[in-house]
């Protein structure tokens, strides 16, 4: 079984691995705006069926557990478990530009935009 960190943490992997760290860190904060900041719902917010690719049927899970971005992810799991976690942006949505926006992109409002990812409040 997993634990809530490793859920986030791989979470946050999956989804901007290879991304900057403020765009791990957006993403962090999707999450977290989605729990309404409550640190009990991270876990489910990260798990609800079709919200984060990452946790679709058939996606491997397991990172480069020694590169510098899986550390970066645990530490801001761990921000974000112990209640210590700042919101960067008050994004709830987001998509990577490789595929085309989205139909819930066109009623919200971009607020980010950096690498290839989009946020969306």
């Amino acid at each position: 079984m997993m634990t809530p960190l490793m859920i986030i943490a791989l979470t946050l992997y999956s989804e901007a691995g290879g991304e900057p760290i403020s765009n791990k860190m957006a993403v962090g904060s999707v999450i977290w705006n989605r729990a309404g900041g409550d640190v009990e719902k991270l876990e489910a917010v990260c798990l609800k069926p079709r919200q984060f690719s990452c946790w679709n049927a058939g996606t491997p899970k397991t990172p480069g557990k020694r590169d510098r971005a899986w550390a970066d992810c645990i530490g801001i799991a761990s921000a974000m478990l112990s209640g210590k976690f700042a919101p960067v942006t008050r994004a709830t949505h987001y998509h990577d530009t490789s595929i085309k926006p989205p139909y819930w992109a066109r009623d919200m409002k971009l607020v980010l935009a950096e690498a290839r990812l989009r946020f969306y409040a």
